[in-house]
């Protein structure tokens, strides 16, 4: 017979899959199925809320909240495949979810990354891309314009200074649109806004929703919403050395750590709120998740808690 602590994963993986971006109607529907077939199925899923609410606030209604977005825009033939087969590999803990990733990126994106995953692309106008984890983007290449969209995650543009120019290079990120002048930079997109971070060179950027335009100079920072463009004045990227393999920090707050570094790492990574504003700086291997996790309770007063393998909390050394 099953016990709690055998079902308790099997919760986890669903809050993982609920939160993703890219949640179906019919994982959503799953979901469902899943919650109804036990109460200790339910236990197990309040568990892993009432857990989860230590650290940020956790919606009570989390469940019905998920079940009722609308769906995503897509083509319907495809959208019919990936929720057939991407329903099946979501069951697959752990390989499911990369089948998951690869499946939707195939039948969606031109180039994309999976979890933890890094890829260098070199465009045929000599521009180099670096995609960082769980990144798509699609190439529109016309006989005037090459056009890099990209659709979620974060990628490294480098334009080249000597091939010679016939079409003109923009980064369209759904809040507005890139133009590079000869630079290298860095955009990451979030759900209300990019964060374009400029290295050398020279950016204009035109928000999708504005007249107005901005223009990014080296060692500067800005968020580009759909209507307007806000400079930063704390610089979150001192580097693009995630394509190295690592995140270089710089008196980060625990928290904002926690959420950098579970992006390469399946599962969930939470902080206590004890200790969210607790500053850290230094160097984070991105390729090994849990040898940086290793290296933080033994450099600043934490300690590691691991629930499942898909759920980790950093936790004060007196709790």
């Amino acid at each position: 017979m099953r016990s709690h602590e055998d079902v308790v994963p099997e919760a986890v993986n669903w809050y993982v899959l609920l939160s993703s971006e890219h949640v179906t109607d019919a994982e959503r529907q799953a979901w469902d199925r899943w919650m109804c077939e036990s109460d200790m199925h339910r236990q197990a899923w309040e568990d892993i809320k009432r857990k989860l609410s230590i650290f940020e606030g956790i919606p009570s209604n989390l469940g019905v909240e998920v079940l009722s977005r609308p769906p995503s825009k897509v083509n319907r033939q495809r959208r019919e495949a990936i929720k057939t087969l991407g329903l099946l590999a979501a069951v697959l803990l752990p390989t499911g979810y990369v089948f998951k990733d690869a499946l939707f990126g195939q039948f969606n994106y031109d180039y994309f990354t999976g979890v933890g995953e890094r890829k260098n692309i070199a465009l045929t106008d000599g521009t180099n891309l670096v995609l960082n984890t769980k990144t798509a983007v699609t190439i529109h290449s016309s006989r005037h314009t090459m056009m890099v969209q990209l659709h979620h995650g974060e990628v490294l543009v480098s334009t080249s200074k000597s091939h010679q120019k016939t079409q003109v290079l923009m980064i369209e990120t759904g809040h507005g649109r890139i133009l590079p002048l000869g630079t290298a930079f860095n955009v990451r997109r979030f759900d209300q806004f990019s964060r374009v971070s400029l290295f050398e060179g020279l950016l204009k950027l035109a928000p999708q929703q504005s007249g107005e335009h901005a223009f990014v100079h080296p060692q500067q920072e800005i968020d580009m919403h759909s209507n307007r463009v806000v400079f930063r004045r704390r610089l979150s990227v001192l580097s693009p050395s995630w394509q190295r393999g690592y995140l270089e920090l710089d008196n980060m707050p625990l928290k904002y750590f926690a959420e950098e570094i579970e992006r390469y790492r399946y599962g969930i990574i939470k902080c206590h709120r004890d200790i969210e504003q607790l500053m850290i700086s230094g160097s984070f291997s991105v390729d090994d998740v849990d040898a940086s996790l290793r290296s933080l309770a033994h450099t600043f007063p934490v300690r590691i808690q691991r629930y499942t393998r898909f759920l980790i909390m950093i936790m004060p050394l007196n709790k």
